[in-house]
């Protein structure tokens, strides 16, 4: 193994325990192994979804329920339960889908149209009973780290 090579592994490593000490400040309740565990999950989520691609978005969506679900089973409070059983009820709904998905092409477009995916939000806050303000919020803020993600070498 060259040395730049072991540079780059000593590097991945110190990145990974500089998160894990990061998520034990924001997480003080949860055991060293959890919060491996967590960092473990997140990493199946890579690579991020192209936006561009519905089915390909909702199967990620699916495995980040699915990583949410186990960081919600390792804290003491229920309200992350309540958040991810709402996500996982969207995500496998087709008609709720369709209405979120409406949200994501709208949030991701640069020159979006307003009024049907005010109506898409509308309409999913009263099958679920969330805000839609909170439903465009949550969603934007997705979409934006998704797409600050996969630019960040081009815009850093």
């Amino acid at each position: 193994m060259s040395g730049e090579n072991v540079d780059a592994i000593g590097d991945r490593i110190r990145a990974l325990l500089a998160m894990v000490a990061k998520m034990r400040e924001l997480f003080p309740a949860l055991s060293l192994a959890d919060l491996i565990a967590i960092v473990q999950a997140a990493g199946k989520l890579l690579p991020l979804p192209d936006l561009e691609d519905e089915a390909g978005c909702r199967a990620w969506c699916r495995s980040a329920c699915g990583v949410l679900s186990q960081v919600a089973d390792l804290t003491t409070t229920t309200l992350d339960d309540s958040a991810v059983a709402v996500a996982v009820k969207i995500v496998e709904d087709d008609t709720l889908w369709g209405l979120a998905w409406a949200v994501v092409d709208w949030v991701s477009k640069p020159q979006p149209s307003t009024v049907a995916a005010r109506e898409s939000a509308k309409e999913l806050g009263d099958k679920t009973g969330i805000d839609p303000f909170t439903i465009i919020a949550i969603i934007q803020a997705v979409v934006s780290f998704i797409q600050w993600w996969k630019n960040r070498r081009e815009n850093p």
